[in-house]
């Protein structure tokens, strides 16, 4: 059994004009690795849906910040998926 860091906010992103033009949208999910004080460390992109979506996703995790894993109490580094 792993911790999970929690996201406790809503995250908020536009839309590229490009996927908006060709009338395409959906989720991307990305993996997120985070550190004890909650501070994400990397970023992956799971899909890849094209029109600037992937990269607009991204972006829309610059300055997360999220309540760390716990294992006993105390924040550790762990990892998880945000769509």
């Amino acid at each position: 059994w792993f911790p999970l860091p929690v996201l406790n906010e809503q995250l908020q992103y536009c839309l590229p004009d490009a996927a908006i033009e060709a009338g395409v949208h959906g989720r991307v999910r990305v993996r997120v690795e985070v550190d004890e004080n909650g501070h994400p460390v990397r970023l992956e992109a799971l899909d890849d849906l094209g029109f600037g979506l992937t990269d607009a996703a991204l972006r829309s995790l610059d300055g997360l910040v999220v309540d760390p894993a716990l294992r006993c109490g105390r924040p550790v580094a762990g990892v998880t998926t945000i769509a």
